[in-house]
């Protein structure tokens, strides 16, 4: 598939260049479904021309609708290995699992139109199930991280007696035991001192709530529900969730705030309560 390009095409502002094709899918599915718009996605940096160098080539566009600009629903691209189209949305259901094009299931085609078909018969919005998937993965490492450096700095400090003597160590300690030895001492100690952090954080495993901020209403659901709650704006939330998102709206996007949560973007926040 050759490369027909077109210079910072408007809708996508930080795209210096952008193949013509990939405008025309875009243009195309917009005025088939009228209500998404796109972003800039993926950059080719190789076998380009010289002059695209070293910005490189837009193949592919994020597609959200306009009420949701923060939530990407599908992606739309241009396969040069393959001499294809390509597709990615969540509602693609006999499509193929591929690494890096987005969110749910991919299908491909070498003519333009059959993509387009494809967008308008899976393009929708987002429910807030599928918008709670598509970030999860960066929270939960999130969690997992600090499970982890716990559980790794107490079986350092304290020779790995943590997995089998976790417990005794507490007892001997309340009982005034004296160790025969400094490292048992040491880590006896260590145990005694950190065990309101040891008994928090070897199992850390918090609750909370997954916020979505729509346009006309507010979603939210609690971990391990499968329907959410709803209420008619931010002040109508329980005041455990709202307190933490006004923390997490001073914070930085995507930064973990322990014992707070993680604001993924402008209308999608994890509150731990």
């Amino acid at each position: 598939m050759t490369i027909e390009l077109t210079r910072q095409y408007e809708p996508f502002v930080n795209a210096k260049w952008v193949d013509a094709k990939l405008i025309a899918i875009a243009n195309d599915i917009q005025t088939a479904i009228p209500e998404v718009q796109f972003k800039q996605g993926e950059i080719y940096t190789y076998n380009i021309p010289e002059s695209c160098k070293p910005d490189g080539v837009t193949q592919s566009l994020d597609i959200y609708f306009e009420d949701d600009p923060n939530n990407r629903i599908g992606v739309v691209g241009i396969d040069r290995y393959n001499d294809k189209y390509y597709i990615t949305n969540r509602n693609i259901e006999d499509g193929r699992h591929l690494y890096g094009r987005g969110e749910g299931e991919t299908k491909q085609s070498k003519h333009a139109k059959n993509i387009v078909k494809i967008a308008k018969e899976t393009l929708k919005p987002l429910n807030i199930l599928q918008v709670m998937d598509g970030c999860k993965r960066e929270f939960e490492q999130n969690i997992n991280s600090i499970r982890t450096k716990w559980s790794w700095e107490v079986n350092r400090r304290t020779n790995d007696a943590f997995k089998v003597a976790y417990e005794d160590m507490i007892h001997l300690k309340s009982i005034n035991y004296e160790p025969r030895t400094q490292k048992f001492a040491d880590a006896m100690n260590y145990l005694y001192a950190n065990r309101a952090n040891i008994d928090k954080y070897s199992n850390y495993d918090p609750h909370f709530h997954f916020v979505w901020v729509k346009p006309n209403c507010v979603e939210y659901i609690a971990k391990g529900q499968k329907e959410p709650q709803r209420v008619q704006s931010l002040n109508d939330l329980p005041e455990q969730i709202r307190g933490k998102m006004f923390v997490l709206d001073i914070s930085d996007e995507k930064q973990f705030v322990e014992d707070v949560g993680r604001k993924e973007n402008k209308t999608a926040y994890w509150v731990m309560t």
